[in-house]
């Protein structure tokens, strides 16, 4: 299995970092606090892609991790309680 790793970006004092694991499976990890928090999405192709092995477009790759680090951004302000950051990317 391939694991693809990503420059590790910076939000709000904690480090995030990506990762595509196979062609479908993407992942963040983030250390808050001393503990790490994670997530992943998996993306749904057709049939004939998966058993083709035919790989992600960097479109959609690009897609997947502007997901994923949308996903590690909401868990730091949940857990850091950090609410200011929430309020100034949604305009308030």
């Amino acid at each position: 299995m391939i694991v693809r790793n990503f420059p590790p970006k910076r939000y709000s004092g904690c480090q995030v970092y990506l990762r595509q694991i196979g062609f479908d499976i993407f992942e963040y990890l983030t250390a808050i606090n001393g503990e790490v928090y994670g997530a992943h999405i998996e993306i749904v192709r057709p049939w004939y892609k998966r058993l083709l092995r035919i790989e992600l477009s960097e479109k959609q790759v690009n897609a997947a991790l502007n997901q994923v680090y949308a996903m590690a951004e909401t868990t730091i302000e949940t857990i850091t309680g950090n609410v200011e950051v929430s309020a100034a990317k949604a305009g308030a």
